[in-house]
């Protein structure tokens, strides 16, 4: 159990999918809304009231996405980022790296001039 809802595997999806029978790329919010699908989805199992809650909050999130489509962005170009992004990294410079005893002085075991680790795969 996860803060009050237990995790499921997840089952066959229903022949319903999320919404109620069809199978449509758009999605409404509306009384359509298959919760059990979304939580059987999420493993999860919820009680009435959650299934309640969740697909209240979910049709709220859907009806907003659904003001959002009515938007008119044909003169707004498509980008990746809402701001601008440039590259912080210095350019890649070659240079001397640590010597052997600089690399190994706080290796918590050593070898032959390597560092010893616990064996990982038998």
């Amino acid at each position: 159990m996860t803060g009050g809802v237990t995790l499921l595997p997840v089952a066959k999806p229903p022949a319903g999918r999320l919404l109620g029978g069809r199978h449509c790329p758009t999605m409404s919010a509306g009384s359509d809304l298959n919760i059990d699908y979304v939580a059987n989805l999420a493993r999860l199992a919820l009680t009435e009231e959650q299934k309640t809650r969740y697909a209240r909050q979910l049709g709220d999130i859907l009806h907003y996405v659904d003001k959002l489509k009515q938007v008119d962005v044909s003169g707004v170009e498509p980008m990746a980022h809402a701001a601008p992004v440039f590259n912080v990294w210095q350019d890649d410079v070659p240079r001397s790296g640590l010597s052997t005893d600089q690399a190994l002085r706080n290796a918590p075991a050593q070898r032959q001039n390597m560092i010893v680790v616990p064996k990982v795969v038998e």
